[in-house]
């Protein structure tokens, strides 16, 4: 069994949606790995990169997580990775869900900025190295 932690990191997200989006009831599509086809929304997409796992589940993994968020706004782009990386970088023992806990996380890159090649968007990007913990065999 492989941690899940792309999923841990939507559902930390995804509760902590007024801390990415401000005050008020927005909110923003969270997505694995990538942004969908048809999504036309703002939103953010987490994507990690596990080491090679093997069958048993392992008590810490290191991984790879990169953030790709996107807006219509290049300022408001840029607010939104803030915010996402105010949530992540340099946490040390924050609990993602009831069985993910990000032990320790660095900021390795960015946010870097693009525009979408048809799409009107304005994305960033972030790389992060964090080591996380399989909470599940805790008794």
């Amino acid at each position: 069994m492989i941690i899940d932690a792309e999923d841990a990191f939507m559902n930390y997200f995804t509760t902590n949606m007024v801390s990415i989006v401000g005050h008020g009831n927005d909110s923003i599509g969270i997505y694995r790995g990538k942004f969908p086809d048809d999504a036309w929304n703002e939103g953010v997409a987490v994507f990690v990169e596990l080491r090679e796992a093997h069958e048993s589940v392992y008590e810490l993994e290191g991984i790879g997580l990169r953030i790709m968020v996107r807006t219509k706004d290049k300022k408001h782009t840029f607010y939104l990775a803030q915010n996402v990386d105010d949530l992540i970088d340099r946490f040390v023992h924050k609990n993602l869900d009831d069985n993910v806990e990000l032990c320790l996380a660095r900021r390795n890159s960015g946010p870097n900025f693009f525009p979408g090649d048809n799409d009107g968007f304005q994305y960033g990007i972030t790389l992060y190295t964090i080591t996380v913990r399989y909470r599940g065999n805790d008794a």
